[in-house]
């Protein structure tokens, strides 16, 4: 290695490398030693009680209507059942919000379904079944 003379130098080999090294501590801590202050973190809320199982959850559309045939269920008692759900999930407990809209006649179109069946037979295996659809459908009932 040559040394050229017009570059002067004051530092050692040794002391290059422990300033190298001091400085490279440094760095590597200022992220922790330049941290805030933060203050106690607050105590989590409670989360609210879990809502009660759903005698509906995971039912098989044609189970729904063998409870229909034998009178277990109605189109009424099936439609106030979800809205029952959809209130203690989507509008109370955890607030969803998922549900923008319900039909308010549901209850009275259930009863007209019920009374159809009653009179005629189910018109097909959807009869009186309700039927929750994505925000992006419009529909004119």
């Amino acid at each position: 290695m040559s040394h050229d003379p017009a570059v002067s130098s004051n530092i050692s080999r040794r002391d290059f490398i422990r300033a190298g090294a001091v400085g490279g501590a440094v760095v590597a801590a200022g992220p922790v030693a330049c941290r805030r202050e933060t203050s106690p973190v607050a105590e989590p809320t409670p989360p609210e009680p879990t809502p009660k199982p759903f005698e509906l959850d995971e039912i098989a559309l044609a189970e729904l209507g063998r409870g229909m045939e034998s009178g277990r269920f109605s189109a009424r008692s099936i439609t106030e059942m979800y809205l029952l759900r959809i209130e203690q999930i989507d509008r109370r407990g955890p607030e969803l919000r998922a549900i923008i809209e319900t039909n308010p006649d549901a209850l009275s179109i259930a009863e007209q379904l019920d009374e159809e069946r009653q009179a005629n037979g189910p018109r097909g295996p959807l009869h009186g079944i309700p039927v929750l659809l994505k925000d992006n459908i419009d529909t004119a009932d």
